[in-house]
């Protein structure tokens, strides 16, 4: 487990000037309080007052972000206490952490990235996670092998064990009468790729560290960020509610 760095009020300013810059909406408190559980993200023993922003593509799907911050507590701190930046006002470490998603039209979650902890360089991580995750937004791809007229988009598709592909499985519309695939990162620079494939390298090395010496000690193996959040069964059934 990396080693905890509270964020503090000077970092949240940093970060929500950078990603209003950038075009992100601030979110509503009465609509954060209702994706954070819909979407299976609440702790189960502590309701965190998050601070969430969202962007548009215009075409239905919305990229939101948590950071797992106590909005209350930063603006208190800026009317009694202006000059103290460097307190934090983050939640206790585990408790909540840095999530970006990809929403689709229907208000379902189709996408979780990984999430952040708050470690070292958390600033920089959260950021380039949340502009990734909207690269992938902006450059959707359209099926290589529908009908151009068509203009059919390929969908996210998440592996049983880790990791996404696009692929568009309208089979009677294609002339082979295959499904179509496509690379996760095909939008991605080279150096973005190179970035993301050290990424992939050190969580898959961490993984194995955890889960050996998980065995040594006999305790149950480390869950994986797919497992944190509530099952989809359980997030299905919010949903209708």
């Amino acid at each position: 487990m990396p080693k905890e760095v509270p964020i503090t009020r000077r970092v949240l300013i940093e970060i929500t000037r950078i990603l209003i810059d950038e075009g992100w909406e601030l979110m509503r408190r009465e609509d954060i309080a209702r994706d954070v559980y819909k979407y299976g993200l609440q702790h189960h023993r502590y309701q965190p007052r998050n601070i969430g922003f969202k962007k548009s593509d215009g075409k239905g799907h919305v990229v939101k972000l948590w950071l797992s911050c106590d909005y209350d507590l930063a603006v208190e701190y800026k009317k009694t206490m202006p000059l103290l930046l460097d307190l934090p006002v983050s939640f206790p470490y585990g408790i909540g952490m840095a999530w970006a998603l990809i929403v689709d039209a229907n208000g379902r979650a189709i996408y979780y990235a990984t999430p952040r902890n708050r470690s070292q360089n958390f600033k920089e991580n959260f950021l380039w996670n949340a502009r990734i995750t909207w690269k992938r937004v902006e450059n959707w791809p359209p099926c290589p092998k529908c009908p151009v007229d068509a203009k059919v988009n390929m969908e996210i598709i998440e592996k049983q064990n880790h990791g996404n592909f696009w692929a568009c499985y309208r089979t009677k519309d294609h002339a082979d009468g295959m499904y179509a695939k496509m690379d996760w990162n095909f939008s991605l620079t080279p150096e973005e790729r190179a970035i993301k494939n050290a990424e992939y390298r050190k969580r898959a090395k961490g993984r194995r560290k955890a889960k050996k010496e998980a065995k040594i000690q006999e305790k149950p193996a480390p869950r994986k960020a797919h497992d944190i959040r509530i099952p989809w069964k359980e997030r299905q059934k919010v949903s209708a509610a």
